[in-house]
Formats: structure tokens, sequence, C-alpha cells
């Protein structure tokens, strides 16, 4: 079971991925008492799936990156989604989804009444928290525009074009025959969390016999190229599946396209990648299209903003630990009040939805 994100903690605040599944996907949500007990929920659920071999997808949350914010069962097209925060599917989407579960109805509320008051300060302070990191992230994306705009002088716009051109050229034109029903679809394979930066581009990719890794520097056309290979893949109705990138949304960090068996990668930090087995080929937008000297001339200015970015990055990284601790405080808040059956019926219920 391949492990994405569906939301992340970025520069524009939440970003969630979710409008691929409205129109297609039968949609459950699993609401009420705490995120934790969500996640126990359908971590039940995820060995029943496994137990049976069913095909499926988990989804974490990027508060801790461990946590399950849901499960797609593709062949079915089931989805399972927790009612997790900031973004809570369930109150922000009334009426999109097939049915609603909710764990409240396995509650004592006698007993959560008693931590009333814990609760709302708890929340409120996670919301002050959250924010403060979106403000920092928000930050740290400026900052890297800045070190984009100073690179973007020295590259060569032909020779990035030419390169999209001859990856293209190789890898797309002579592919695979046109498909059916080609499915273009968008996941995140990482996410801001309390731990900082994660991500699965390993896993994701271990079954994909060919990847591009794609090297070079800020504002050297990483993304434009994925873009422009994507684009030529869809245009020959070959299935896509896209990865934002976690901090700019609007940016790509990787893509896969299935049916040529390859996987085209942004292999820099935060998330570096270098060739470890056979199949994987490196292009390096640096050396292949930008004046070198252009680090040279601006050694100074460089070193600030790269100094900057991570000191304000972390600051970022410190507030979502909080809004991760502010969450396993919620839980005890609910915990004394689950009535274990009712629990295990709920996880009954949804074991017979997937099956």
């Amino acid at each position: 079971m391949k492990t994405y994100y569906i939301q992340g903690h970025t520069s524009e605040g939440n970003v969630h991925l979710l409008n691929q599944f409205w129109e297609h996907h039968d949609i459950w949500f699993l609401k009420g008492a705490s995120m934790v007990l969500r996640h126990q929920v359908l971590f039940k659920l995820e060995q029943h799936l496994n137990d049976k071999q069913m095909s499926a997808e988990k989804f974490v949350h990027p508060n801790d990156g461990k946590l399950i914010d849901g499960l797609l069962l593709t062949g079915k097209k089931l989805l399972i989604l927790a009612d997790n925060g900031p973004l809570y599917p369930a109150s922000r989407y009334p009426g999109l989804a097939t049915g609603t579960l909710d764990l409240n109805d396995c509650l004592n509320f006698a007993e959560v009444q008693q931590n009333a008051s814990k609760i709302a300060e708890r929340i409120a302070e996670a919301d002050g928290e959250r924010h403060c990191a979106y403000a920092c992230f928000r930050k740290g994306r400026e900052i890297h525009e800045k070190k984009e705009a100073v690179y973007l002088s020295a590259l060569d716009f032909n020779k990035a074009d030419e390169t999209a051109d001859e990856i293209i050229l190789k890898w797309v034109v002579p592919g695979a025959e046109k498909e059916a029903e080609p499915l273009i679809s968008r996941r995140f394979f990482g996410a801001a969390t309390a731990f900082g930066p994660k991500n699965g581009i390993e896993e994701i990719t271990r079954e994909i016999s060919h990847r591009i890794i794609i090297k070079g520097r800020s504002g050297s056309g990483k993304s434009t190229l994925m873009r422009k290979i994507g684009e030529a893949a869809e245009e020959r109705r070959l299935s896509v599946k896209y990865f934002p990138c976690a901090l700019s949304p609007n940016s790509l960090d990787m893509l896969l396209i299935p049916a040529l068996d390859l996987a085209v990668v942004d292999g820099t930090a935060p998330h570096i990648v270098h060739p470890s087995r056979r199949g994987d080929q490196v292009v390096d937008m640096f050396e292949r299209c930008m004046n070198p000297a252009v680090e040279t001339t601006n050694k100074s200015r460089l070193a600030a903003l790269s100094k900057e970015y991570k000191e304000v990055m972390q600051r970022g990284t410190k507030h979502l630990q909080r809004v991760n601790e502010l969450e396993y405080l919620l839980h005890e808040c609910y915990a004394s009040g689950i009535d274990a059956e009712k629990q295990r019926q709920l996880e009954q219920q949804l074991a017979e939805l997937a099956s």
C-alpha cells in the first residue's frame, strides 16, 4: 500500500488535493472525537485491507506524517476520509459525501464534558500555532523566490527548452500506446511536518524501472521541465500522476508516467535523491543550462539568503511541533470517554463498507 499526502502545510496555508475525487468516487467521512482516535479506526481498516490484499492507497496527515488522513480503495473508487483539521472536510464540503460515520456516537459525553474548557483552549492554541507556521513558510517562499531570481538571471532558456525536448523525444514520443481512459491524478509525496520535511519518494518509485533525477538550483527550470514532460504525455493520452511541491504547490516536484515505467523527480533539497539503482539517470539543469559564474558573482548574497531561509523554516517547524503536541493532548481529553465496544462496531461497519 503506497503512502501519500492529500493535504499539506504550505506557504499558501493549508492546501488539499481533494477536488479530483468528488465526481467519480464514493466518499465517506469519518468524523468526531480526536484525530488520534480517527487514526486508530482507520488503522484497523488498513490492516483489514492488507489482510484481504485489496488495492488501496494510504494518505497520512502532514502534522507528523504518521496519523492516517484517509484510505483510497482504488478498485472500488471509494475514499474514506478522516475529518481532520485544518481541512475539516465534513463541515467544509457538506453534501458532497456519500455518507458519514461519527465517532462521537462512541463517546460518553458526560466524561468528555469534564474536559470542555481544555478542548476549546487546545483547539484555539493549535489554530494560532498553525497560522504562525504558515506565516513562516510564506516568508520562506519569499526568500526562496529571491534566490530563484538570482539564478534565473543565469538561465539559458533555449538550453532548458532543448533539455525538455530531448527527454520528450527519448522517452515520451516513442512510448506506450494511447490509453482509452488516461487518468490524471495529483498527490503530495511529502510534507512540512512537526519533524521537518518528510518525503516518500523512494517508496513511491520503488517499482518504477526508470527514474530521471533532475538536479539544479532554485530557478533552474526543474518544475517547468517536468510540466512540459507531463503535458507531452497527456497529449499522447497517457496517464500521469503529478506531485506538487509541498512548500509551493503551484510548482512540481515529481511526476510518474506508469505506461512508460518512468518517474521524473526533483532530486534537490529538501528531498535529495541520488542515483542509486539501475535505470537512474541524472539531468543537471545547472550544468546544462546555467552560467556557473552566477554563484561566484553572488556568493555572499546567496549564502545570506540560504541562512535566512533555513532559520525561518526551522521556526515554522517549531510551530508545527506544538500543533502536533496539542493534537495528542486533545486526544487525552477524549480517550477516557470512548466506549470500546461501540468503537469496535464502527470499525466493523467500515470493514463491511470496504468489502
